[in-house]
């Protein structure tokens, strides 16, 4: 029973830094060609679930289900379902898992940004995506104490180009906050590439399970 009780307590002790491993995935890396392609950072972290679809716009995408299920979301994070930290416990007292202390890259060059998640919840994952057609991003929020959808966006990708895509809060009143995914567009030659907004579009909703494109 001892030994148990030591045990458990050093796993508690596991995981009380976010600090992240870079995983590099050559799989996904082998698919840019930065003449048909871009690639896209999106943060993500266990209380701000992330996915990506590629090829789709919003009409596309939400108004046409196959099988009454939509297809081609792709999740930036996977979880081994068998991971159990002790007894009963998927996830650590911090309520991350394994996979959530690690980033998966392909070469995108760092940021601002990712140096300053280097000890946040927050990690990222990048991926290739293609250049010259919509790109659907969904990013929302949501714990026991609230929650937060902003509406998916979507943007067309140059050949070439490197993005990222958050999840972002400004504050609306002194009881109140709003968010919206926020992109940007990677550039300039220093270690730490700048980042410039890009414009991009979000799918609306007419009340009724209908989407249409919205651009501001």
């Amino acid at each position: 029973m001892k030994w148990f009780l030591l045990t458990a307590g050093a796993l508690l002790l596991t995981g009380c830094s976010y600090e992240k491993t870079n995983l590099r995935n050559d799989t996904e890396a082998a698919k840019y060609d930065p003449t048909n392609s871009a690639r896209i950072r999106i943060f993500s972290a266990p209380e701000k679930p992330a996915s990506y679809i590629p090829g789709k716009t919003c009409e596309a995408y939400y108004n046409h289900p196959e099988n009454g299920r939509l297809q081609g979301s792709i999740a930036t994070r996977h979880h081994d379902p068998k991971q159990r930290y002790i007894l009963w416990r998927d996830s650590d007292v911090l309520g991350m898992k394994i996979e959530d202390y690690q980033n998966r890259v392909i070469g995108i060059p760092t940021t601002a940004h990712t140096e300053a998640v280097k000890f946040d919840r927050l990690g990222y994952d990048e991926f290739v995506i293609p250049a010259n057609q919509p790109v659907l991003i969904d990013i929302n929020y949501k714990t026991d104490n609230g929650h937060c959808y902003p509406p998916t966006i979507q943007f067309v990708p140059k050949a070439g180009k490197d993005y990222e895509a958050s999840l972002e809060f400004s504050k609306q009143s002194a009881l109140s906050s709003k968010c919206a995914i926020n992109l940007v567009k990677l550039s300039g030659t220093g270690v730490l590439k700048e980042t410039q907004a890009v414009s991009t579009s979000y799918c609306g909703n007419d009340g009724h399970g209908r989407y249409f494109t919205v651009t501001p």
